[in-house]
């Protein structure tokens, strides 16, 4: 686990020259980068669900002009 990589209770300065810390540091930034496009890519998702042009594509699932994996497909096309 990363948590235990962690240096504890060690001389700051020290750790700034320590290449397993500097690789630790980078791992951590770029699990942040990550986190932060997730989380981005979760609210574009939340605020097209809550958005009104989806209720009327499902309205067309349900009269069968459409289907779901076409509103799925259109969906995956609009975050391409």
């Amino acid at each position: 686990m990363l948590n235990k990589r962690i240096p504890v209770k060690v001389d700051s300065s020290s750790i700034k020259n320590c290449e397993e810390a500097v690789n630790l540091k980078k791992d951590l930034d770029e699990l942040e980068s990550i986190k932060e496009k997730i989380v981005s890519i979760i609210e574009d998702v939340f605020n097209t669900l809550n958005d009104d042009n989806v209720i009327p594509q499902f309205i067309q699932v349900l009269q069968k002009k459409t289907t779901e994996k076409n509103v799925f497909l259109n969906f995956i096309k609009q975050y391409s």
